[in-house]
C-alpha cells in the first residue's frame, strides 16, 4: 500500500512545540504537497512522516503499523527521503553519491551502478557518473541526491518491496523554471506509478499546478487539506501568510493560480528603511 497516517502527533525540541495535534494522510497515488509560511511545522511534519523523527505525542504509521516498530533496513525499503539543503563535503564522484541510496545490506550492490545510472538520466544528468560532486551547481547537487532516493527505491523493489513512499523537503528550491517542471512532472509520474509522493513546497504556482492533495501548516497546526481549487483562496492565504494575494482561475482548464497584489499597493512593516538609508 504506501499509506503513512500521522495520528495526532506533537513535537516538542528545546522546550518548544514545532507542531501540534497534527492529523494527516498521506495516500499512494497521489502528490500530496506540504504549503505554509516559514516555521510553520512542514519539514517537522515531513522528518515524522519518515521515521527520522519520532512524535512526542500521537503516532504515526505505515500501513497501519507504527513507524518506530519498523527496522532500519525495513524502513529503507520502503520509503526515501531527500532532505532540505541535503549535501555533502567529500569530493565523491556523482555516481558514488547516487549509489548511497543503494548501499543498505542486502539490496545487491552488483547492481547499483546500472541503477545509479537509471536515476541519474531520471533527473536529466545522464552521463554525470563520473563528475564531482562539490564541483557541480546547486541545482545539479540537488538533482543528485534525488537520484540517491530514486536509486534506493529502485533497488528495494529488485529484492520485492512494494508500497514505496518518497518525502522531498523543498525539491525545487535551487532549479530553473525547466527543471522545476522535470522535478514536478517525475513527482507525478511516481504518484501514477502507485508511490506516495509527499512534497513541502514554498512556490504556490507549482503546488496549484501539480498538487492532487495540499496541506496548509500555519503556527504547527494544520489549517486546511484538499484540492488546491478547495483549499487556495484569497481569505486562506491572508490568514495562514498575513500576505495579501489574489487566487485566480484561467479560463482554459480552470487550474487556481496566486498572484500578489501591486507591490505599490502592499506595505511593508520596514517601509521606512529607504528614508532612513537616504537620510544616511
Amino acid at each position: 500500500m504506501g499509506r503513512i497516517e500521522l495520528s495526532g502527533v506533537t513535537v516538542m525540541r528545546g522546550g518548544r512545540t514545532l507542531i501540534a495535534d497534527v492529523d494527516m494522510a498521506l495516500e499512494p497515488g497521489r502528490v500530496t504537497v506540504l504549503i505554509g509560511p516559514n516555521g510553520a511545522g512542514k519539514s517537522t511534519a515531513l522528518k515524522v512522516a519518515s521515521g527520522v523523527w519520532r512524535a512526542s505525542k500521537g503516532t504515526a504509521a505505515l500501513d497501519g503499523r507504527n513507524i518506530a516498530d519498523f527496522r532500519p533496513r525495513e524502513l529503507a525499503e520502503r520509503r526515501a527521503l531527500v532532505a532540505q539543503g541535503a549535501s555533502l563535503g567529500f569530493p565523491f564522484t556523482v555516481g558514488e553519491v547516487v549509489m548511497l541510496g543503494a548501499s543498505v545490506p542486502g539490496f545487491g550492490l552488483d547492481a547499483s551502478p546500472e541503477i545509479a545510472v537509471g536515476a541519474l538520466a531520471t533527473v536529466g544528468l545522464a552521463g554525470f557518473e563520473a563528475r564531482n560532486y562539490l564541483e557541480l551547481s546547486g541545482g545539479e547537487r540537488q538533482r543528485v541526491h534525488i537520484a540517491r532516493a530514486l536509486c534506493q527505491l529502485r533497488a528495494a523493489r529488485r529484492h520485492g518491496a512494494e508500497g514505496q513512499i518518497i518525502l522531498l523537503d523543498e525539491p525545487t528550491a535551487s532549479l530553473d523554471p525547466a527543471q522545476q517542471t522535470q522535478v514536478m512532472a517525475l513527482c507525478r509520474a511516481l504518484a501514477t506509478a502507485g508511490l506516495t509522493v509527499v512534497l513541502v513546497l514554498h512556490d504556490l504556482n507549482l503546488a496549484a499546478a501539480w498538487a492532487d492533495v495540499l496541506v496548509v501548516l500555519a503556527k504547527g497546526k494544520v489549517r486546511a487539506v484538499g484540492s488546491p481549487r478547495d483549499v487556495l483562496t484569497d481569505d486562506l492565504l491572508a490568514s495562514v501568510y498575513d500576505w495579501p494575494a489574489r487566487v485566480n482561475t484561467p479560463p482554459r482548464d480552470g487550474e487556481v493560480f496566486v498572484l500578489p497584489h501591486h507591490a505599490r499597493d502592499m506595505s511593508f512593516a520596514g517601509s521606512d528603511a529607504g528614508r532612513d538609508v537616504r537620510r544616511g
